[in-house]
Parts: C-alpha cells; sequence; structure tokens
C-alpha cells in the first residue's frame, strides 16, 4: 500500500544530501510518535552506500540532534526517536475514515447509468437491462455500476422488468 506523506522540506534544507537521504529513509520506518528501529544494513541499501558511511552518518545526525537513540531491551538493536522537526507528518487515518462515515451518498449521482451513443450523444441504456434483470434472477449476480439491487431502494432498473 502506497501512501503519501508530508515531510517539513525546511526541517531537511540544513542538512548536506548524504545525511539528508539517511534521514528521509530513517522517516521512512517511522510511527506517529517519529520511533523506528532499522537496521544499518537496510538503510544502507535504501541509499545505496556502505554501512560504514551509514555508521558515520548516524554519528554526524544524531550530534545535529535529528533523533535520539537507546538501546532496545534484549540486543544490540536501538530503538530511535526522530526529533519533532524531522517526523514525517502523517495523515490522521482515524479522523479521515470517520468523515468518509459520516458522508451522505447519492445513489443516483454515484452510478449512472449513460453510454456514448453515435455521433458523442447520450443515450440510456435500457437495451441492456433485461438481460441484467435474467442474470440477477438465475444467479443473483449484480455488478456495483449497475446501482441497487432489484428490490432494494432507488434501483435503476426499469418498474416493467422488475
Amino acid at each position: 500500500m502506497f501512501a503519501i506523506v508530508s515531510y517539513s522540506f525546511d526541517a531537511y534544507a540544513d542538512l548536506d544530501p548524504g545525511p539528508y537521504k539517511l534521514l528521509v529513509a530513517m522517516a521512512r520506518y517511522s510511527d506517529n510518535a517519529g520511533e523506528c528501529y532499522p537496521l544499518y544494513r537496510q538503510l544502507a541499501a535504501d541509499i545505496r552506500k556502505s554501512v560504514a558511511t551509514v555508521s558515520r552518518w548516524m554519528a554526524a545526525l544524531e550530534e545535529a540532534g535529528c533523533f535520539t537513540r537507546r538501546r532496545m531491551a534484549g540486543g544490540g538493536r536501538y530503538l530511535y526517536t526522530l526529533a519533532e522537526r524531522y517526523r514525517p507528518r502523517l495523515p490522521n487515518v482515524k479522523k479521515r475514515f470517520a468523515e468518509r462515515a459520516t458522508e451522505q451518498v447519492n445513489p443516483a449521482k454515484q452510478f449512472k447509468n449513460i453510454a456514448i451513443g453515435e455521433g458523442g450523444a447520450h443515450t440510456d441504456d435500457r437495451d441492456r437491462w433485461p438481460a441484467r434483470i435474467r442474470s440477477w434472477r438465475k444467479s443473483r449476480f449484480w455488478l456495483p455500476g449497475w446501482g441497487p439491487k432489484p428490490g432494494e431502494a432507488g434501483c435503476f432498473a426499469p418498474a416493467t422488468l422488475l
């Protein structure tokens, strides 16, 4: 799944190109709190540099205050927390889904049963409804693009065929 995530350009503008790429690669692995724990090998592969280069740049970024790190329990891995200004601005998924849940849908506007006829004129596709109704009666097959199913409120099928 792909997502568009925004970053503050001004926050990254004062970094050299190499550490800039490394910090963006780290930000790709971070969560909403700016926490991540990528492996140096993975970061090296992401930015196409050696592990030694990644190690040097990580030290420089930590010294510059781009992130803090602490050792994770039970191992040699570190948990990195990006400084606030370097965190990606992730969309508020819960808010977005809540807005969609309250949206009113107009089926007549959503499903238009209009085809382009000869000469570019819009024509109604009434000749297709008998086959659609037969299919519905035989196998209960119904495409969402045809609108509400027969028997449901707002069905687009001509009443004479139902």
